[in-house]
């Protein structure tokens, strides 16, 4: 399963204590890896996170905050909620009820509040959206051609994946180190 050496082989060629724990760990952390990802891609709530990202014994990038104060805290549980499906909005509500509780945003009442429209339509959440939104549109319009920002701004989708994990278009949109 691991991929290790035989009994035999080891036997033969026995390994100093060292060296055999870190190539143990490197192949059992390999092998949960690979079954990470595998798991993870068949998983409809995980598709707004980076899963290449995903890696036994690290974590992941929402949260490194070191010497924050609490309300940095605060806003990576969320938004780890929003990228794992796990925050529970009205359309989610509506569907654990069997239909009794409505849909409808109750910020704004104009649409079904589902992560796309919390994140990019909601009109009582555009002051705080726009905050951070432009200057994400900023560093990214720096490094590529104002036609494919245009092409790629036009699926709210793909907006809402980049706002709660730059990681997704580090590549593709060729994100600096600072935005994620």
């Amino acid at each position: 399963m691991y991929d290790l050496p035989s009994i035999n082989y080891l036997q033969k060629n026995l390994p100093k204590r060292d060296i055999w724990k870190e190539e143990t760990k490197k192949k059992v952390n390999q092998y949960w890896n690979a079954q990470l990802k595998s798991e993870a891609l068949g998983k409809t709530s995980l598709k707004n996170m980076n899963i290449e990202n995903l890696e036994i014994g690290k974590t992941a990038q929402v949260w490194n905050l070191q010497n924050q104060p609490r309300l940095e805290l605060r806003k990576a549980i969320i938004k780890t909620r929003m990228m794992t499906g796990s925050y529970i909005l009205q359309s989610d509500k509506h569907k654990f009820t069997h239909f009794i509780a409505e849909p409808l945003c109750q910020l704004c009442n104009t649409e079904n509040e589902d992560i796309v429209h919390m994140v990019t339509s909601c009109p009582v959440l555009s002051t705080v959206r726009e905050k951070y939104y432009v200057e994400m549109k900023k560093e990214i319009l720096d490094s590529i051609d104002p036609i494919k920002w245009n092409t790629f701004c036009c699926n709210k989708m793909e907006i809402t994946r980049l706002i709660l994990d730059c990681n997704n278009f580090k590549g593709t949109l060729s994100i600096s180190n600072e935005l994620t």
